[in-house]
């Protein structure tokens, strides 16, 4: 082959000669010598090793430094970030070849932190022996830093790929071989659920071979099955119905068939099995309705196709049990034998009868028919109207349930997040500083200007309680006063001996600046050598929407209220026993409304709720409770409300969902 002169790749540094046919990256069209096969859709490293962790993007890492190596690995490039922490492009010095080597954020703690990595990353270099598997390569410790390392997959994924599988025939291979991989991980030790199969998760090496990658969100199991712990739905066109609610169906691999059925729905029709303008409304169709028969948008396609895909897509206690009979199935397809999934059924057997005697057919049809309308018409009225209000209300549960889960794990993400700038506000040695300042008050001070970011105000408090600097020009009269009563004062301080990394999230306050309402998130301040100095507070106000949660949905056909625990006033200093309306359609910053039902105590029985100042941002996968005959305190909200009610995972509050069930859609029942 002839070659120009040697010019160094813009994405691997290599100093190889480019060939006289540069072979361009299907993603980001750049020519790479080391990557691309010259093959249609193939991937350069660097796009195929962001593909396989789905980081985000490098704009927010680019003065970040690029060790010039980690471990025994040398580091190329910096790919981005991803929720374990950063991902480089590294050079495995055993094979000449490129990894992707993912590094932890922040150091592993104590010794039990570190054999708990270890032991979830001997579980996945397992899983990556597996046939058709990306798994980890290695790992280890770099300096108290834990990393691993996974090849990187250069054919691109499947969803870049889609168009080259639009023939049933080719589509129902290439599920066999995803289908046995997933079939395999499934039957590991333990046993692992996938909980995010789709497009994007299914990577080619170079040869054009199909790879199942990315277990973000797996799910290990044990001898007594999988449990729900943890929230677990991935992309909403590919969740099954039992990932959104539990009371569709057990957590088990049938999971991960619903997705291997919705990716060959997808590879068949060239659409999704339910669509939707927001996930939350593709989730409420999966739960409520049936996909569109794959032969109605494409009429040419045999009934057999058809038949596996309906098969993988319904409910829980329906579907192929696993991801292996799903396969068979699909071989029995391509092999023109039986399929498991077509059973003779009585009605089979009565219309096979019509055929061969269709005058006796007709006329006995009739005579039964004419009988059981005549015995039965009065009872079936009667029951008609109570099944209708009975789906109706039913329909109005689930829908308030899962809008109530749904927004209460959105909200505790955003609380999260904010819960990370300020433990990383808490940590800045200027900011610690500020505390040990005796004599001087320090409004507007540049260091909490910097992380002030979504927040509303900041505080540095000394360890007595008094405040030594403030994000606004706060009033000499304000640093005269002590806040050592507070409850987010009084957490921190506990923080500092039982989990000095962690931040608290404290029961609401009413502002003693401009009187408005605030959610308080506060972190110890520690000097160098570990000692206690004080805390630092950041105060939220109490909104319809906190960051880029939207607590009111947009159809208007639901009402979220936002309820928690109401912090002690400086007057009076008591604690409240119940709940204060926080966030509610008629409540404005500054104003609240005390709960009178449910009880607080009731709540926390149901949810067996124990405070946990250590765990408070850990989701709590439960169902939400149900209130019948919910009444709205707020005038204008008068009459009876179906409402919905679920944790903020361990923070002590409560999203409250509630719709009227007699205004409920309820969907058409499915013809069988």
């Amino acid at each position: 082959m002839q070659v120009s002169e040697s010019a160094s790749c813009a994405h691997c540094g290599s100093g190889a000669a480019l060939p006289d046919s540069p072979r361009l990256c299907a993603v980001c069209q750049d020519r790479c010598p080391r990557g691309p096969s010259g093959r249609s859709g193939a991937w350069c490293p660097i796009c195929a090793a962001r593909a396989a962790f789905d980081l985000a993007p490098l704009s927010e890492l680019a003065d970040v430094p690029i060790p010039e190596q980690i471990g025994p690995y040398p580091i190329l490039d910096v790919l981005g970030e991803g929720g374990f922490g950063i991902v480089y492009l590294a050079l495995d010095p055993s094979t000449d070849g490129r990894v992707a080597l993912k590094r932890t954020r922040l150091p592993i703690g104590d010794d039990k932190a570190r054999k708990a990595f270890r032991k979830e990353v001997a579980l996945y270099e397992k899983l990556g022996s597996l046939p058709n598997v990306v798994g980890i390569r290695s790992a280890g410790d770099d300096h108290g830093y834990a990393y691993l390392t996974m090849p990187v997959m250069e054919g691109g994924s499947l969803r870049a790929r889609m168009g080259d599988f639009r023939e049933p025939e080719a589509a129902a291979r290439l599920m066999v071989v995803i289908a046995r991989a997933v079939d395999a991980i499934h039957h590991s030790t333990p046993p692992v659920l996938h909980r995010d199969l789709k497009p994007e998760n299914v990577l080619f090496d170079r040869h054009g071979r199909p790879h199942v990658s990315d277990f973000g969100i797996a799910k290990i199991g044990s001898e007594v099955g999988f449990t729900r712990e943890d929230f677990g739905v991935g992309c909403p066109h590919y969740s099954a119905p039992e990932q959104v609610l539990p009371e569709y169906g057990d957590l088990t691999p049938a999971a991960d068939v619903y997705s291997l059925g919705a990716i060959f729905y997808e590879l068949l029709t060239g659409a999704v099995p339910h669509r939707g303008k927001t996930p939350e409304e593709v989730l409420r169709r999966i739960i409520s309705e049936e996909p569109v028969p794959p032969r109605q948008l494409r009429p040419e396609l045999d009934r057999d196709w058809e038949t596996i895909c309906l098969h993988a897509l319904e409910r829980a206690d329906s579907r192929y049990p696993s991801a292996g009979q799903f396969a068979d199935d699909l071989e029995n397809a391509l092999g023109h034998r039986p399929l498991l999934a077509r059973h003779s059924s009585a009605f089979d057997r009565l219309k096979r009868l019509g055929r061969r005697h269709p005058t006796a057919a007709r006329l006995s049809g009739a005579l039964l028919a004419l009988t059981l309308l005549l015995l039965s018409f009065e009872l079936w009225t009667r029951q008609a109207e109570a099944a209708r209000a009975q789906r109706r209300e039913r329909h109005a549960a689930s829908l308030s349930q899962f809008s109530a889960s749904a927004q209460a794990g959105a909200l505790l993400f955003q609380l999260s997040q904010y819960a990370a700038r300020v433990h990383a506000a808490a940590k800045d040695p200027e900011i610690v500083a500020l505390a040990h300042e005796q004599d001087k008050v320090l409004p507007e001070h540049p260091a909490l200007l910097r992380h002030l970011g979504p927040f509303d105000s900041l505080l540095v408090l000394d360890a007595q309680g008094r405040p030594h600097a403030h994000s606004r020009n706060a009033g000499r009269p304000y640093f005269s006063r002590n806040f050592a009563f507070r409850e987010y004062f009084r957490a921190a301080r506990a923080l500092a001996e039982s989990c000095p990394d962690a931040v608290h999230l404290a029961p609401a306050f009413r502002s003693e600046e401009d009187e408005r309402i605030k959610f308080p998130l506060s972190a110890p301040l520690l000097d160098a050598a570990g000692k206690w100095v004080g805390v630092l507070m950041a105060g939220t106000i109490a909104a319809p929407a906190l960051g880029e949660v939207a607590l009111q949905a947009p159809d208007g056909e639901q009402i979220t209220a936002l309820l928690g625990p109401r912090g002690v006033e400086r007057s009076s200093q008591e604690a409240q026993d119940d709940f204060t309306f926080l966030v509610h359609p008629e409540l404005a910053g500054s104003l609240e409304y005390r709960l009178d039902a449910p009880a607080r105590a009731l709540l926390q029985r149901h949810f067996a709720f124990a405070p946990d100042p250590c765990r408070q941002f850990e989701l709590v996968r439960t169902t939400p409770l149900i209130q019948a005959a919910y009444t709205d305190p707020f005038p204008g909200f008068e009459g009876q409300w179906l409402a919905a009610v679920a944790p903020v995972g361990r923070t002590g509050y409560f999203v409250v969902v509630q719709s009227r069930p007699e205004q409920a859609t309820v969907p058409e029942e499915p013809k069988r």
